[in-house]
């Protein structure tokens, strides 16, 4: 306020609240599946959304034998490097694909890491065959991540869950 010299909450914050919280909503529905999906599997399992250019972690269960520290409710990860963020950007329309990726940084996380736009797209095409993406150490070296999109009433992909494990637990049978 130019009469005051004081600061106000816009109404851009405001929009950007009610569209996380929209989002959020999701969680206590999923819960439940992620704790079924940790008792069968003992590992670490998330419940993620994407925010702008980033996922963001709203749930978590820990496995009771994983050593994965990285996440953490409320943390953001990449998009490029994380099964969660390929889920949730394999299926955007492509209008908006485009405008999250047009001068988006393919920063490395790991030696496994994609870095260029051209790859990217690649793993694209295989996550929306499969129905599943993963991360193979991309983000954090020694951890395997498998995610699957989580859809809406309207089909459209509102969020995604996945298992991380150290690499060496991630057996094929799980």
């Amino acid at each position: 306020d130019d009469d005051t010299a004081e600061y106000a909450l816009g109404w851009r914050l405001y929009e950007r609240g009610n569209l996380l919280m929209n989002q959020v909503e999701i969680k206590p529905i999923a819960h439940k599946y992620l704790v079924k999906l940790n008792q069968l599997l003992n590992e670490t399992v998330h419940l993620v959304t994407r925010v702008d250019r980033e996922a963001l972690y709203i749930d978590k269960i820990n496995g009771n034998n994983t050593l994965v520290i990285y996440s953490r409710i409320g943390k953001k990860v990449p998009l490029h490097c994380s099964a969660v963020g390929k889920v949730l950007t394999a299926y955007l329309e492509q209008d908006q694909f485009e405008k999250i990726f047009k001068h988006y940084e393919f920063k490395q996380s790991t030696a496994n890491t994609i870095l260029t736009y051209e790859a990217f797209l690649s793993e694209m095409e295989i996550v929306r065959e499969q129905g599943y993406a993963v991360d193979n150490e991309e983000n954090e070296a020694g951890i395997y991540c498998m995610a699957m999109p989580v859809y809406d009433y309207t089909q459209k992909v509102v969020a995604a869950i996945s298992v991380s494990s150290p690499l060496v637990n991630f057996t094929e049978e799980k």
